[in-house]
């Protein structure tokens, strides 16, 4: 018997060595002459079940494993590795029980803990995967790599505060960790905190210098900052590395679209550089590049298009075509079935948005539909690609059958909302949320319609209504969309009042000299087009006892880029910028109300009007001054204005716009008779669901004509 054993261990020891120097054919061999003499041997089963895997041949690998956790079910290093393979034959319930085992056997076993909370955090279960990381933070607390994966988690849920913290833990530890850094770039990112999020990308650079993915971040968020050249210099510098890297090429495109002009700059050579850069794209994703196309698509996009005065449907139709060409590899590659729309019963609406909480998009346009739509008629699907979640969050919540939220993937979206069989899919914005736009480019619903959160046509051949509103509209409109335009009655929408009480301390800023005539100029400094800086030089001088109020960017370079171009304007005309302007510090709602109680005007911003603002500007009782621009972009104001019966206080040229401040600014009784029509007109604009009501008829037509499965 001991000669037998005897014989095993070598035939044993001649397996391993020649496994472990890579000699695979020997290997098997060797375990298997093994197992032919002895069937339960356990090593034999275990280190056979893992050179399978080794080999691809997953199956076998686990079939090996399996009997290997029975000849020894007391070791708990077996059940992670049977977790393993499990989970690369992609067979997550069984991986989970095996893990789960593993763990039972050790509590403190760190592999299968850990593998089993990135299996919990891929298939969403992001709680249970954050209380796993936890227990492995509290018993190897000195592991860079515990402190790695629990800020993932943490980041995937939204919590972006707990997940730098986890990040810097992790570098903390180990400061040479690229990929770490990175994570915190992005999670400061997400935070608003773009300065921090460029200096950890450059610190990932400065290890891992050759990273196309930071390299192409990295030039991202200096564009936010309105750093276009340092921009462009990243994506050319990854292009010279990897000319077949397609997302830095679809980032050089969208960032010829400038988001801010310095002096001596101007916004026709950025549209023009635009529209060549992009025909360039165009040609450069033949049918060989395609396959790389999903992943670029929202990653940017011409959002600072809708800020050029010009009618953009033919540029962002051609743009609108490459997205849907692109995305379409997905389709095919995922096998994704056209829609079929249910046919009986409610019509079913769903709505796509990634702005589902307290912001513009919700409370100027979503908020109404899910208030307001007749629920005897319609079923509401509320899918909300975000992370933030806030109280409106949860009201939105409250007034839908149905809210989907937190999911983790693009085909996850997909896949969920097609399920569904709408009738119906509504994106209230598309141009800015990163997961709407890549939705918008799939046919997940017969009928599909974006709305203005982004005021401009979608250029997108999946979607075939534009909603918009009847005093936004100027005849002939329908030529600047590809879309079919709807107009709603009024203002195209059901908004309420905010009611906020204003906060006293924003308005003691020492430049806020009362005894001075104020015109707040709320709009955000990119708003600002080289090409109306003349405009304000002009009221200074027929309103030299006024002072502008400009607000910071987010973004500080942004502003200084405008404020310097401002001083030029001002100086070219003998004049001091600081003598008529000031600009004051970004302002939560509270203090833009409180600057708007002791501003005497607003002047809405020229070209890209904005339409909750001059809402709120009413609400405090703000007089506004509109300049009526040629898209619906840049008529909010005025449709506003007009709808309150104050038409007189909208100009239609650049002499009407000065002339109308100026009389305003030096004529005090008839300033507070503006005021006071604007009291008592005010409420008109509050609380009218016409809109919702001829919504409502729309959707039940469009509904009508669409296929549905009792056609089939």
């Amino acid at each position: 018997m001991s000669e037998n054993r005897s014989a095993q261990q070598t035939l044993l020891d001649e397996a391993v060595a020649h496994h472990r120097a890579g000699r695979f054919a020997e290997a098997d061999s060797a375990y298997r002459r093994l197992l032919a003499t002895e069937p339960q041997q356990f090593d034999a089963l275990r280190l056979l079940g893992l050179l399978a895997h080794q080999r691809g041949a997953d199956d076998e690998a686990a079939s090996l494993l399996e009997k290997a956790t029975a000849a020894r079910p007391d070791v708990p290093e077996t059940f992670n590795e049977l977790g393993v393979v499990q989970r690369s034959r992609n067979n997550p319930q069984a991986a989970r029980a095996s893990f789960e085992q593993a763990i039972a056997l050790r509590p403190d076993f760190f592999e299968a803990r850990s593998n089993l909370a990135v299996l919990l955090g891929s298939q969403g279960d992001l709680e249970a995967a954050q209380a796993h990381l936890e227990m492995l933070g509290s018993l190897y607390g000195d592991r860079p790599d515990v402190h790695t994966n629990l800020g993932v988690v943490l980041h995937e849920q939204g919590k972006l505060q707990a997940a730098m913290n986890c990040y810097r833990k992790a570098l903390a530890l180990k400061p040479d960790l690229p990929e770490v850094h990175f994570n915190l770039a992005q999670a400061l990112e997400g935070h608003g905190d773009v300065a921090s999020a460029i200096d950890e990308s450059r610190a990932a650079l400065a290890i891992d210098p050759g990273n196309p993915l930071v390299q192409t971040f990295l030039g991202r968020q200096l564009h936010v900052q309105g750093h276009r050249n340092e921009a462009q210099e990243c994506f050319q510098n990854v292009i010279a590395l990897k000319p077949d890297y397609a997302q830095a090429r679809w980032c050089s495109t969208m960032t010829e679209l400038a988001v801010a002009y310095g002096p001596g700059e101007n916004s026709d050579d950025s549209w023009e550089a635009f529209a060549r850069s992009l025909d360039a794209l165009i040609d450069w994703f033949d049918e060989k590049r395609r396959g790389d196309g999903p992943g670029c698509v929202g990653t940017m996009q011409p959002y600072y298009l809708a800020y050029h005065q010009r009618n953009n449907r033919s540029l962002l139709s051609r743009y609108g075509d490459l997205c849907v060409k692109l995305m379409q590899q997905w389709v095919n590659a995922a096998k994704l079935p056209p829609p079929i729309a249910r046919g009986t019963g409610k019509v079913r609406v769903g709505i796509v948005c990634g702005k589902i909480y307290d912001q513009s998009v919700w409370t100027a346009i979503a908020k109404g539909w899910c208030q307001h739509l007749d629920r005897d008629r319609f079923e509401l699907h509320l899918f909300y690609t975000g992370k933030i979640i806030d109280r409106e969050t949860e009201l939105a919540k409250s007034l839908v059958a149905e809210l989907v939220v937190g999911l983790r993937h693009f085909d996850q979206w997909a896949k969920q909302i097609l399920d569904r069989g709408l009738d119906v899919l509504l994106y209230p914005e598309i141009g800015m949320d990163y997961m709407a736009v890549r939705l918008a480019c799939l046919r997940l619903a017969p009928v599909q319609a974006a709305s203005w959160g982004h005021p401009e046509t979608t250029g997108l051949p999946t979607i075939d209504y534009y909603l918009s509103a009847e005093d936004f509209e100027p005849a002939g409109a329908q030529a600047w969309y590809r879309e079919r335009l709807i107009r709603l009655p009024g203002l195209g929408c059901v908004y309420e009042p905010h009611n906020v009480p204003f906060d006293a301390g924003a308005v003691d800023h020492a430049a806020l000299d009362r005894s001075r005539v104020l015109l707040l100029c709320p709009g955000t400094p990119y708003k600002y087009d080289p090409q109306h800086d003349a405009i304000y030089v002009e009221i200074a001088r027929r309103v030299p006892e006024c002072r502008f109020i400009f607000c910071h960017d987010i973004q500080a370079n942004v502003s200084v880029m405008v404020e310097r171009r401002l001083h030029a304007a001002f100086a070219s005309a003998g004049m001091r910028f600081d003598d008529h302007a000031v600009f004051v510090p970004h302002q939560p709602r509270a203090g833009f109300f409180g600057l708007m109680q002791v501003a005497d005007l607003c002047l809405d911003t020229i070209g890209f009007s904005g339409f909750n603002t001059v809402m709120q500007a009413v609400e405090c009782g703000l007089p506004v001054v509109a300049y009526e621009g040629r898209f619906m972009r840049g008529r909010f104001a005025s449709g506003i204005l007009r709808h309150m019966g104050l038409a007189e206080l909208v100009a239609t040229n650049e002499e009407d716009y000065v002339n109308l401040v100026a009389k305003l600014s030096t004529e005090v009784a008839y300033l507070q008779r503006v005021r006071n029509r604007i009291a008592a007109a005010g409420p008109v604009l509050f609380g009218d669901l016409s809109p919702v009501r001829a919504l409502e008829d729309f959707l039940e037509s469009v509904a009508r004509e669409a296929p549905s499965a009792d056609d089939g």
